[in-house]
């Protein structure tokens, strides 16, 4: 599901612009007001035809592309 431009996440990022889409997820720009700063976010996208392995190997990608922002 794509997030609506200005819709705000956690009640505190403000979803500007959908930046790409690849195999994993969705990245957006946005503005975090708290730390006044502009931010990337990436959103997991859901996968359908994975077995239990292959969607944890995802997750712990996606941790780890987070860990190295």
């Amino acid at each position: 599901m794509e997030l609506p431009t200005g819709h705000t996440l956690n009640n505190r990022f403000r979803i500007i612009r959908l930046l790409g889409k690849g195999g994993m997820g969705a990245v957006y720009y946005a503005h975090d007001p708290v730390l006044n700063r502009y931010v990337a976010i990436k959103q997991m996208l859901p996968t359908q035809a994975v077995n239990e392995h292959a969607a944890e190997q995802m997750r712990k990608q996606f941790l780890r592309e987070a860990q190295t922002l």
